[in-house]
């Protein structure tokens, strides 16, 4: 049997999918590499400093893994091309403009894990 329910995102564990979607302007800088995007809540040993799915300057986040003497986690804090990076999903970029003429755009990695 199949069930269908509205407003709901499922699915099976053995696949993956990730979207990170940005305004134009802030999109493009991390395209470029200028800033680095949090990937994940934990990404801190300061919990309350960074917040998951912004944007932040390269230089703030340099200067704070230097501060605390480790190595930026490409994990954590990535650009775009290490969001990309990986030997087993497929990623995609799109773009859409919304009735008000604002540019969305948006990278999907999707696919199976294992």
């Amino acid at each position: 049997m199949i069930q269908v329910r509205k407003n709901v995102f499922e699915t099976n564990s053995s696949s993956t999918h990730s979207l990170v979607m940005a305004v134009k302007s802030d999109f493009d800088k991390w395209e470029k590499g200028e800033v680095y995007y949090c990937n994940s809540w934990w990404s801190s040993k300061d919990k309350n400093k960074f917040t998951e799915g912004k944007f932040y300057p390269k230089a703030e986040i340099d200067a704070y893994y230097e501060s605390i003497g480790e190595e930026r986690d490409t994990y954590d804090f990535c650009t775009y091309d290490e969001f990309c990076d990986t030997d087993y999903l497929e990623c995609s970029t799109y773009s859409y403009t919304t009735p008000g003429g604002e540019v969305v755009k948006a990278v999907a990695k999707y696919g199976y894990d294992g």
